[in-house]
């Protein structure tokens, strides 16, 4: 007989998984994270929609410099204690002026994480791996070049002592396309380094712009302790 993964209370509480594939495709509550437009930017129903990504949200610019948006949760709500794992899908749509952060991290804005394990991606397309922890960061030796109109799956894992980060990208089909790991800068789990998880896009431009297609985004955790199995 075919065993059926059951939901537990305990599951949820101690190994919490928390992911949205933004069925909701304006600004506001994307359940269970929450958005925040950046100097006039927008979030809108998506140009690109296949049968194969359902639910997708656009971010796109402002004609206000630094514009775009962010979804992820607040950015003081989360200390890396080590097993944490961060998954997105996504497509870019402009990369001139633009700049992308994924991961666990707490940009709000243009501006560079002060703490987390992400991933950056510049308007060149070069993404390359962070961390910081209180504003000293790392980056990974080697880095990859995304291209636009591409679906891609980003996966960021810490080890259970969260003394390693390890970065994935893959295509749509599954195949790994870059991988690299982060050993240094990997902000302590004290309440002083808090972070979030976040997926923030910005372009420097003054034209509005669609800037990149979210289709699912995703957190989970380790064995946490709080209540005892």
């Amino acid at each position: 007989m075919l065993k059926v993964p059951v939901y537990t209370e305990q599951k949820q509480r101690t190994k919490p998984f928390w992911a949205c594939d933004f069925l909701n495709q304006t600004s506001g509550q994307q359940a269970p994270f929450t958005s925040v437009l950046i100097a006039s930017g927008t979030l809108n129903a998506p140009n690109t929609l296949t049968s194969q990504h359902p639910g997708v949200i656009r971010f796109r610019s402002s004609t206000t410099t630094n514009s775009g948006a962010l979804i992820g949760t607040n950015s003081a709500q989360l200390i890396l204690g080590g097993g944490e794992e961060f998954n997105a899908i996504f497509q870019l749509d402009t990369l001139a002026l633009s700049t992308y952060r994924l991961g666990f991290h707490d940009s709000v804005d243009s501006t560079d994480a002060v703490d987390g394990c992400y991933l950056e991606i510049a308007s060149t397309g070069v993404a390359t791996g962070k961390t910081a922890s209180n504003s000293t960061r790392s980056s990974t030796g080697t880095t990859t070049t995304l291209v636009t109109a591409t679906w891609y799956r980003l996966r960021i894992v810490l080890n259970p002592a969260a003394s390693r980060v390890d970065f994935y990208i893959y295509n749509d089909a599954g195949t790994l396309v870059w991988s690299d790991n982060l050993t240094t800068n990997i902000p302590p789990a004290t309440v002083a380094r808090v972070t979030a998880a976040v997926v923030n896009a910005t372009n420097s431009g003054t034209t509005a712009l669609d800037l990149m297609h979210l289709d699912y985004m995703s957190i989970k955790f380790g064995a946490l302790v709080r209540g005892g199995a």
